[in-house]
C-alpha cells in the first residue's frame, strides 16, 4: 500500500521503518552541521577571504599548496573537536536494528 509522506505523521513513519524490509538513508553535508562543522558552500564557508569550495580545487593547490593544507589542517582541527549528534546516533542504532537491510549513503553534489 503506497504511503503519502506529505500526510505521515511520526508515528505513522516509525511504524512504517519498523515494518520496512530495506532502508536507504540519504545524507549530505548539512547533517554534520549540527555537530560543529561547516559545509564547503553554505553558511560560514569563507577560509581567509576565500570560498571554501574554492580553496579545495587542484588549480589552487597548484598555485598555494601552503593555502591548500592549511586549510586542510583547519578543517581537520574542526573534525576532531566534533562529536556525533543526535542523527547520527539514531541512525547508528537503526543499523543496528536493521542490519543488512539498511544502507546510509552519504552524498554531497553540488556542483563545485
Amino acid at each position: 500500500m503506497p504511503v503519502d509522506p506529505a500526510k505521515t505523521d511520526i508515528a505513522e513513519f516509525h511504524e512504517l521503518l519498523k515494518s520496512s524490509k530495506r532502508v536507504l538513508a540519504l545524507c549530505g553535508a548539512g547533517m554534520s552541521v549540527a555537530s560543529g562543522l561547516t559545509t564547503f558552500t553554505g553558511r560560514g564557508t569563507m577560509y581567509r577571504g576565500q570560498y571554501s569550495a574554492q580553496i579545495s580545487t587542484t588549480h589552487t593547490f597548484m598555485q598555494n599548496p601552503g593555502l591548500v593544507w592549511q586549510f586542510l589542517a583547519s578543517r581537520r582541527h574542526e573534525a576532531l573537536q566534533a562529536q556525533p549528534n543526535a542523527c547520527h546516533l539514531a541512525l547508528t542504532e537503526f543499523a543496528r536494528k536493521k542490519r543488512r537491510d539498511f544502507m546510509c549513503l552519504s552524498q554531497n553534489i553540488d556542483g563545485t
